[in-house]
């Protein structure tokens, strides 16, 4: 009888190959799935081939649902970009991913009832489905596999709440299709919440986020290089790296793109469940994701936080104030701060004014300058020709309210009210907005700078001439006494007037009547004033060394006159 003899050596040989060949069979990662083939809840997986990305079931922190989702292969935090069945979760861990009859993709949970499928239009049912290095889940046929070109289906196409470098936000101004993401419900509960994210395609495009129906934060409208209400986009954004925009496809379809500067690293927008858009990296020696920029940053750029024609003002205290040439709409409740009424306009447009109405004029409408706005939101991109500008296109429609010419994008107009403005620190852009003639300092109201100018100067002279009256009361009361002369009367108080005692020689011919005014001087107190006729009608008057030249006068005027000036005052001749 032949014995087969083992020994020890053998055996453990052929064991350890035997278990090194099964462990290569069942635990090789790959990241395709064919049709037959399923990938069920328990450990198996797709791993793409850069080892970044890994598709399976997983569940949210608390919870013991299973969702199948797409996550960073290499990040010990599941940290989710991607969730299929988000709405659906499986309650038990029996759920598999496989290609059905159709070709399309489909979770099936312990029942093997369908929760959730890619609902493609296939036109081949030998279907495949690859993980890409991008984060790309992506079912093709069989023969064009990983060709996104000739993709049925792709989750790119089908965001969730992430955004990854890669991936083709689109939108279509020609007929208003988008492509939005969709929040968590909670931290921890992925299914649809209350905030979504995507491209406003009406006007210049700029991403919009929305809180249901609800506008909560706009980006600013893209002019080639940034969005215009993220200033300080141009400090990480160049011509190769950061968001760009395609040119038109030919059904009118465009998308942003985003480029990273270091390919390298593991970036990524998300939005959060309670409504804020991240811009994250990974820390790998502190594993942690690193906080890049969040959106909306502060009350400012919360949706039209000061009201229609508000500006909001970060750095101002209040930081809501009416666009110049406007007023609250309620004044008592602005006051409170309660800003969300908005603003109206102060003084009518010359164009929307009743001519026709008696007593009603104005000078033209006019445009103010503003800078370092975040221009308002349902702008109106417009051509202009040849023969015009920006600003004629604007004054041509009465319901035009502002105007801005912005490199990269051109003539914007906004019909209608100005509604999401901001007035930034940093960057912005010039808006011209259309004002009333009044407004610019005409014959309408003053302005409030105007106003308190003129009364603090006119306090200030009113303040020194009550100081000089008090200072000369003393002359003020002898030339009261003296103009109650009666030789001093006349109703010809406009006559120039000479002072006799300034001039070295004085002597005229008057041959009319002529008024005297004297005043009192000091150092004529002891002056000796010889009267002496003089041949003719004229008489001679001395003192203090000169001669003046007088007309007759009566003798009580003459007596009057002789008194005034032993008390020591100067003569003055008022003469025709």
């Amino acid at each position: 009888m032949n014995n087969i003899c083992k020994s020890p050596v053998d055996v453990f040989l052929f064991s350890f190959c035997f278990l090194v060949c099964s462990f290569a069979y069942f635990c090789h990662a790959t990241n395709t799935l064919t049709k037959g083939e399923s990938l069920k809840d328990g450990g198996d997986t797709l791993i793409s081939t850069n080892e970044i990305f890994e598709l399976g079931f997983f569940s949210t922190e608390n919870s013991s649902l299973r969702y199948l989702g797409i996550w960073y292969n290499k990040i010990e935090l599941i940290t989710p970009v991607w969730v299929a069945n988000r709405n659906t979760p499986i309650s038990n861990g029996n759920g598999t991913l496989t290609i059905g009859d159709s070709g399309n993709l489909m979770v099936l949970d312990g029942n093997n009832t369908q929760v959730w499928s890619s609902n493609a239009s296939i036109e081949s049912n030998n279907t495949a489905a690859i993980l890409g290095n991008d984060g790309n889940l992506i079912l093709s046929s069989s023969e064009n596999i990983g060709n996104t070109g000739k993709a049925y289906w792709m989750s790119f196409d089908n965001p969730t709440d992430s955004y990854l470098p890669g991936m083709r936000l689109e939108f279509n101004p020609r007929n208003g299709e988008k492509r939005v993401f969709t929040s968590w419900k909670s931290a921890s509960d992925p299914s649809t919440g209350n905030y979504s994210m995507g491209v406003d395609p009406q006007g210049a495009p700029q991403i919009v986020m929305w809180e249901q129906l609800k506008r909560r934060w706009r980006s600013g409208h893209w002019d080639d290089r940034i969005f215009t209400g993220v200033p300080f986009m141009s400090a990480s954004t160049n011509f190769i790296y950061g968001f760009k925009l395609s040119s038109p496809e030919p059904d009118g379809s465009m998308y942003f793109s985003y480029n990273q500067m270091n390919s390298s690293d593991l970036l990524r927008f998300r939005l959060t469940w309670d409504g804020f858009e991240e811009q994250l990296k990974w820390d790998e020696g502190n594993k942690n994701w690193t906080e890049i920029q969040v959106e909306p940053l502060n009350d400012c750029e919360l949706y039209n936080f000061c009201g229609h024609f508000g500006v909001c003002k970060v750095n101002s205290s209040p930081k809501c104030s009416c666009l110049e040439g406007f007023v609250p709409r309620d004044g008592e409740q602005w006051n409170m701060g309660n800003w969300s009424g908005g603003c109206v306009r102060r003084n009518e447009l010359q164009c929307q004014r009743n001519t026709s109405k008696a007593g009603q004029s104005g000078g033209a409408d006019g445009f103010k300058n503003f800078k370092g706005m975040k221009l308002p939101d349902f702008a109106t991109v417009v051509s202009v020709g040849n023969s015009e500008t920006c600003k004629d296109k604007c004054f041509q429609n009465c319901s035009c309210n502002a105007y801005a010419n912005v490199d990269g994008i051109g003539c914007m107009i906004w019909v209608g009210d100005l509604i999401d403005v901001q007035n930034f620190d940093d960057g912005g852009n010039t808006l011209h907005i259309r004002l009333a003639h009044s407004e610019f300092g005409g014959s309408g109201r003053l302005s409030n700078a105007a106003i308190i100018s003129i009364a603090v100067v006119g306090s200030f002279f009113l303040a020194l001439s009550l100081w000089l009256l008090w200072k000369f009361r003393g002359k003020l009361k002898v030339m009261h006494k003296v103009s109650s002369l009666s030789c001093c009367k006349s109703k010809r108080d406009d006559m120039p007037v000479m002072d006799a005692s300034r001039n070295e020689e004085f002597s005229t011919d008057l041959s009319g009547p002529a008024d005297i005014l004297m005043d009192r001087r000091t150092e004529d107190k002891k002056a000796m004033v010889d009267l002496k006729t003089a041949s003719g009608h004229m008489r001679s008057w001395k003192g203090v060394g000169r001669e003046v030249m007088a007309p007759n006068l009566p003798m009580n005027g003459k007596l009057e006159l002789l008194a005034a000036l032993k008390a020591g005052l100067t003569l003055f001749l008022r003469t025709e």
